[in-house]
């Protein structure tokens, strides 16, 4: 914009539209947006956020791009006086910096205002320094701009440059379509929204709700029964949709013989594809909640015995022999006895005591016994075999 102010004869009648910063305005013909700077935003959040917060240290370069953001951070740190003590940590290298962040007191944050060069006259990326800062810092990193989120800091009250970009479009069509510039009022646009990064969150253990109202969670990690919901969910419907049949004895019918063989061996098929899913995600995430494990191993073991053991009797009925199971009788019995449809020492429990369910269940474990491997390079399957029995551990 100043280079633009500073030569009138560039562009003298080509409209002008604009996204510029308070207190530079272009010449006419000209119209366009001010994108406010509201760097205060993000410390009251971050006070909020973490209450026993006692110091701010402040990181910016030495460019008069850092400068500018400086200084405006100064004016806007007068509301916070007495509140905290501010300390700035500018004209440092980046090494000094990075040293200065690693030994910071339990009662401080870091905000990141700017940095494009640090005071050894090496010049960075912004993001480049984001990651250096919040990778060294033992306290939590705070920031301003939106583009930030996601590189290791907090969040905070953060710049949308994409709305500035956003709202100086819809100007800029507005005089292609034959508006005058100076027909359109300048207007101040505040893009910012409270944005914060999950992890970061869990990482500093920040409560959300001591977050401002409306604040955006970004990169929020599903948990294990939250990622597995709808293949759950799916595998459930495609057994339970014996359930909806008018009577339950129908099912025992040869006519509905093929039907139900092959609605189990689609709902064996997808329980199959979730088991993979755990025991791959039971690897990338040896974190995960040792309650989730229990639910989904139960569950999941209970519903994979009856399908496999529905599967065996279908070869047996395929090669001409009576079924060995009332499947009728098991499902009325699993709809009026849900414990039924659980695994593990419930299963056992149960069937001890229920010679139906004491033939049916075990058809399962009976299939998984006759897929062992004979085959040395086979183990994994095997082990495949084991989890299974047991459930997740």
């Amino acid at each position: 914009m100043s280079f633009l102010n500073q030569d009138r004869t560039l562009f003298q009648s080509v409209p002008i539209v604009f996204t510029t910063r308070p207190g530079l305005l272009a010449e006419p013909p000209s119209t366009g947006i001010i994108s406010a700077i509201d760097l205060s935003g993000t410390l009251s959040a971050a006070l909020a956020a973490q209450p026993n917060t006692k110091q701010v240290f402040v990181v910016s370069g030495v460019a008069p791009f850092d400068k500018l953001y400086d200084d405006i951070f100064k004016e806007q740190q007068a509301a916070f006086a007495g509140r905290v003590a501010f300390h700035s940590l500018s004209g440092l290298s980046m090494v000094d910096l990075e040293q200065r962040v690693r030994h910071l007191p339990s009662d401080a944050i870091v905000y990141f205002l700017s940095l494009s060069d640090d005071g050894a006259g090496h010049t960075f990326m912004p993001l480049d320094a984001v990651d250096a800062i919040a990778a060294a810092a033992n306290v939590p990193v705070y920031t301003w701009h939106e583009s930030a989120l996601g590189h290791g800091v907090v969040g905070g009250h953060l710049h949308s440059s994409l709305n500035d970009a956003r709202e100086t479009a819809r100007i800029a069509a507005r005089v292609l379509q034959g508006e005058s510039p100076q027909s359109i009022p300048v207007t101040t646009v505040h893009s910012y929204t409270y944005e914060f990064d999950w992890r970061q969150l869990q990482r500093w253990k920040i409560s959300e709700s001591s977050l401002p109202a409306g604040s955006v969670i970004r990169f929020r990690e599903a948990t294990l029964l939250g990622q597995q919901h709808a293949q759950i969910v799916q595998a459930l419907g495609e057994v339970g949709m014996f359930r909806r049949q008018p009577r339950a004895a129908d099912l025992d019918r040869p006519a509905m013989q093929p039907f139900r063989l092959v609605a189990l061996a689609l709902a064996a098929q997808r329980l199959g594809q979730v088991v993979q899913a755990l025991r791959r995600r039971r690897v990338r995430r040896a974190e995960r909640s040792v309650a989730d494990h229990e639910r989904v191993g139960v569950v999941g073991q209970g519903i994979a015995d009856a399908a496999l053991g529905m599967q065996d009797e279908a070869e047996i009925v395929r090669r001409g022999g009576p079924p060995r199971v009332a499947f009728g009788q098991f499902l009325g019995q699993c709809q009026s006895r849900p414990e039924l449809a659980l695994g593990g020492g419930e299963v056992a429990s149960v069937g001890a005591r229920d010679p139906l369910l004491a033939d049916a269940l075990p058809l399962g474990r009976d299939i998984l016994a006759k897929r062992r491997p004979r085959e040395q390079g086979q183990r994994e399957a095997d082990d495949e075999s084991q989890w299974l029995r047991r459930g997740l551990p």
